[in-house]
């Protein structure tokens, strides 16, 4: 019994640990020092959350064409990308987003965009991973 127990606690946290696991996230060749990972994890109540740390991305100002922002998206297999918010970058290129997410796979990516809220994506795709929620929670 106490080992059939410590067996399910030992595989909750390797699947807590593999949700949380950083995937690297691809840069376009326009941007060839810029890096990303993306971490996945769970919120209380067993959403998933997404969050991005890039570093030595551009000012979206210092681009050509200069845009205006960067904008974070996320598409589902089968769907149209979803808008989920804008991604800052400071004074040392680096930058952090954090944000909810409904599915278990999907892409996710980033563009530079000239509407500071835009319908859909009509920038150049600055960063761009696959990534595949694990764990049951």
């Amino acid at each position: 019994m106490k080992r059939a127990a410590l067996l399910s606690i030992v595989l909750a946290l390797c699947c807590c640990l593999a949700a949380w696991a950083e995937i690297p996230m691809i840069a376009d060749p326009s941007q060839p020092a810029a890096t990303g990972e993306v971490s996945l994890g769970h919120d209380q109540n067993g959403n998933v959350t997404m969050s991005l740390h890039v570093r030595h991305l551009a000012d979206p100002q210092a681009l050509t064409p200069a845009q205006n922002s960067y904008a974070v998206w996320v598409q589902a297999p089968d769907k149209q990308p979803e808008y989920v918010g804008n991604l800052s970058v400071d004074k040392n290129l680096k930058g952090e987003f954090k944000a909810p997410v409904p599915y278990r796979a999907f892409d996710v990516f980033v563009t530079a965009e000239s509407n500071p809220r835009p319908d859909s994506p009509s920038g150049m795709k600055v960063l761009h991973a696959t990534v595949q929620a694990k764990g049951d929670h």
